[in-house]
This record gives structure tokens, sequence and C-alpha cells, in this order.
């Protein structure tokens, strides 16, 4: 499922497939794909009939459901889709502001560059873990 706005979708209205697939920009047919998959109608009659409380609870549940938490020491792989420790354990951080700043470091798998922002005092409790290099601003 794609990253919907769920505020698209207004709790006192309903909707018709062809509405919510207008509304969000996608075929009908994933319209009726959410249906089975659990997108609550108000019955089984035509046309199908969506409430838009149903529509933003189920996106909302979407939404959540498709989230990865990363643990301390990970950080988020946009090519992998998931969470991953850098590989060698080996990062660069690098200040934005003077307590914050990001952890670059390259994927275990793909080894694309992976980012997390951190703030300098995590930074420093994370050199445990990892053998971090720290750049000047």
């Amino acid at each position: 499922m794609a990253n919907h706005n769920p505020n698209l979708a207004k709790i006192n209205r309903n909707y018709t497939v062809s509405e919510v697939a207008t509304l969000y920009g996608i075929s009908k047919a994933t319209v009726r794909r959410w249906i089975r998959l659990g997108l609550p109608v108000i019955d089984d009659m035509r046309p199908i009939l969506i409430l838009g409380c149903d529509l933003l609870d189920y996106i909302h549940r979407q939404r959540r459901k498709n989230k990865k938490r990363c643990g301390s020491t990970e950080m988020y792989c946009c090519k992998c889709r998931e969470p991953r420790r850098p590989a060698l354990d080996l990062v660069t951080y690098i200040p934005n502001t003077a307590g914050r700043g990001r952890i670059m470091g390259l994927c275990s798998v793909c080894e694309v560059t992976m980012y997390k922002f951190i703030s300098l005092a995590v930074a420093e409790a994370l050199q445990s873990e990892f053998e971090i290099q720290f750049r000047k601003s």
C-alpha cells in the first residue's frame, strides 16, 4: 500500500468505489482489493458504499502495519526497505546544529548509503557499538 493521505477522507461522507479511487488517484481494482482485505462496506448491495470514517480507519491501520521501527543500532535502508546495521559497523557523524546531526553508513546487504538523525549525546553513547568518525561542520 502506498503512502495515502488518510485526511483526504471525510468522516461524515459515504463514498462509492469510483469516488475513493478518484480521491486517492488509484484504480477501482485497488479499492476492490482493499475491500477484500478488510475495508468495511455498508452492505453487499450495489453501488458499494464505504463510510468515510471506515476508510480513514482502514488507511490508518494499514500505515501502522507497514511501519518498521529502527532499533538504536539500526538505520533504515531505502533500497532494501528494512532496518539494517551499517556495514562493518562504520558510521560518520555529520553535525547539523550544535547538539544534533545525522549518522551516515553503508547498508550491510546492498551497500547503499543510509542516514539516521540523532543527537550528539546519542552518537557519543553509540561509540561502544560503532566505530564513529566525527566530521567537523
